[in-house]
Parts: structure tokens; sequence; C-alpha cells
């Protein structure tokens, strides 16, 4: 079936979108999975945060560190991948109690 002035066939072109949807999915799956702090110290460190606090730690490490433990914030950073908002809960690892 062809329709329009580019004369697509609209079946060809679903099913290509259905194919891109799940390369798509299957990608975002795969970095849910591998994505760690590093590439929210990463991020922070390509938007300018740099440097060390006055204990020598690094300030991307005291950025994530402190939003990780905001939990009650819900809060979110970007993935260098695609840059698409990820929960930050997903990449979150165990802190230790205060």
């Amino acid at each position: 079936m062809n329709e329009g002035k580019l004369k697509l066939n609209h079946t060809k072109v679903q099913l290509a979108r259905e194919y891109a949807k799940n390369v798509a999915a299957d990608t975002q799956n795969f970095i849910d999975i591998h994505t760690t702090v590093a590439v929210e110290r990463t991020i922070c460190r390509l938007l300018g945060i740099d440097g060390k606090n006055e204990i020598d730690v690094p300030l991307p490490n005291v950025v994530v560190d402190h939003l990780a433990s905001a939990v009650c914030l819900k809060l979110e950073l970007p993935s260098l991948s695609g840059m698409q908002w990820l929960p930050l809960e997903k990449r979150r690892r165990k802190l230790p109690k205060r």
C-alpha cells in the first residue's frame, strides 16, 4: 500500500519503527544494568564541577554521594548515553549509614 507524496509502503514503515523500538529498548536495558555512579561523576565533570573539598574528596564524588543519599528527593541524573533521564536508584551504590 503506497500513499502520500513519497509513496512509501506504510506496512514496511511500521515494521521498521517496531524494529527501531526493539533495538532502543534492548539498548536501554543494557545501559540500565551497566550504568554506575561513574557515569554521574563524569557528567558532573562535563558540567564543570571540578576540584576537591576541604578534606581532598573530589567534588564530583561529593555531589553524586549527596544526591544518592537524598533518596526522599527522588533525584535523577542524565545518562551519557543519549542524555536520557534515568532514575538514580537504578544506579545507586550502597552508601554506609551515617
